[in-house]
């Protein structure tokens, strides 16, 4: 996959071909310049000295994969397999050979920034002339590699739009993520797969039938450069007509408001996930998730939990606090804080079970050696965050009753049946009746 030769003049007398390997050159007997301080930002073969020629040449005798080898020698390369494509008219078969090395050597060097930029954008473009008679072939994308929307997205939506199809979320979703006035919030870097879910989720139930965009009446007009700077292409016979989307911006704006909404829902998932980046599959992580997309993360941690809890509120309810700690976290720390016992209460809400007390609105939390009530919260309740006023008001009369029925060191029946009867009295939604009997049956259990 190179060229061999001396270099060839164009019609103005320069030198045009880069990579060409001229046999007649001096090259050093050992190439040791791996990272190409001694090349020019754009190398040509014939002007690199004879220490950079051995280098490459090593590299390319040795596969073209080490890892050592600047980004330079890369490029050297990737002239030659530019100019294959584009000048010289291969077959379709040497044109997809050309193609999958590319794709392998963005792989392996791709974190260097130019060549992911200057890789991408001639795969985006050999992407449309292989596959020009349809976007079928076509997979949206979500990782911005350029500074313009890229022209395989507008080849393959336009299509779309000019065949009347509505876009689907994934394809709404990439035309946002590509666009290069758009951003986003550190959520849909760090939670992609997540924020893509929950996004689909939110559009799916906004859209069911996919977004009706109106197609522009602006047609794709485009060439390609090569990053040799030796030759441009006109693309306009290979593209088509073909509607231009990148100038609007009625489905951005669409799809942005869908963007912060994820973003937001996300966003304590997100922070997990910048303080633990290899938690993903653990209980709490998954605790955090929307649980709409639940389904779609299935956490094993979070069944045995459920197995677990079920057992424990069968028998009574009341477990010792850490073991509840112990069953999420796999040990128990020195001394609990709040942190510990709202990771626990909502990880345990996301199973509908609730936990009394809950720090957050708890006159105090439980101590180590103190047990904790487990209850069955009413189907569809997965979130703790918020209570009325009314139950705030309870929960001080109930704990006030409580402390009085301590007083004489052991709890009546009839002192029992009086703080259930205030409770079932004040007409709270189930949600909180049940959460104040679990924490009237905490207070009466820890004196």
């Amino acid at each position: 996959m190179v060229y061999v030769g001396r270099t060839p003049r164009n019609d103005d007398g320069w030198r045009s071909g880069n990579g060409f390997i001229n046999p007649r050159l001096k090259v050093a007997r050992e190439g040791r310049d791996f990272a190409g301080d001694s090349m020019s930002y754009w190398p040509s073969y014939s002007d690199i000295g004879p220490q950079a020629r051995a280098t490459y040449l090593d590299w390319l005798a040795g596969g073209r994969s080490d890892r050592r080898i600047g980004a330079g020698y890369v490029f050297l390369f990737f002239y030659g397999l530019e100019r294959r494509f584009f000048v010289d008219e291969p077959s379709a078969d040497e044109r997809s050979q050309i193609v999958t090395e590319a794709e392998r050597l963005l792989r392996i060097y791709g974190e260097n920034h130019s060549i992911r930029r200057y890789f991408g954008t001639f795969l985006e473009t050999a992407q449309i002339i292989n596959n020009r008679a349809s976007g079928a072939d076509f997979e949206p994308r979500f990782e911005r590699s350029n500074y313009e929307l890229p022209l395989d997205l507008r080849f393959v939506i336009g299509q779309k739009l000019k065949q009347g199809e509505r876009l689907s979320a994934d394809w709404v979703l990439s035309w946002y993520m590509l666009h290069p006035e758009t951003r986003v919030r550190l959520p849909m870097k760090r939670a992609f797969p997540e924020c893509r879910a929950y996004f689909n989720v939110l559009f799916d139930e906004k859209y069911p039938d996919g977004l009706s965009v109106a197609a522009p009446k602006r047609m794709i007009r485009a060439s390609y450069r090569a990053a040799s700077g030796e030759f441009d292409v006109d693309l306009t016979g290979f593209v088509g007509d073909v509607p231009d989307i990148s100038r609007t911006t009625r489905t951005t704006n669409i799809a942005k408001k869908l963007v912060e909404t994820t973003t937001s829902e996300l966003d304590k998932y997100s922070r997990f996930l910048g303080r633990n980046p290899q938690g993903r599959a653990s209980i709490e992580a998954h605790a955090l998730l929307p649980g709409r997309i639940w389904h779609l993360f299935p956490c094993a941690e979070m069944e045995n939990l459920r197995d677990w809890a079920t057992g424990v509120i069968e028998r009574e309810g009341l477990i010792a606090v850490e073991q509840v700690v112990r069953e999420l976290e796999g040990s128990v720390p020195e001394k609990l804080n709040k942190r510990h016992l709202t990771g626990a209460a909502d990880a345990l809400a996301r199973l509908s079970i609730g936990m009394a007390p809950d720090p957050r609105f708890a006159l105090r939390s439980a101590k180590l050696g103190e047990p904790v009530v487990l209850f069955h919260l009413p189907r569809g309740i997965t979130k703790l965050e918020q209570v009325s006023n009314k139950y705030k008001t309870l929960l001080v009369s109930i704990a006030l009753g409580s402390f009085i029925a301590h007083a004489d060191g052991a709890i009546q029946a009839k002192e029992r049946r009086m703080l259930e009867a205030r409770i079932d009295g004040a007409g709270l939604p189930d949600a909180e009746n049940v959460r104040l009997h679990a924490n009237l049956k905490w207070m009466l259990s820890v004196p």
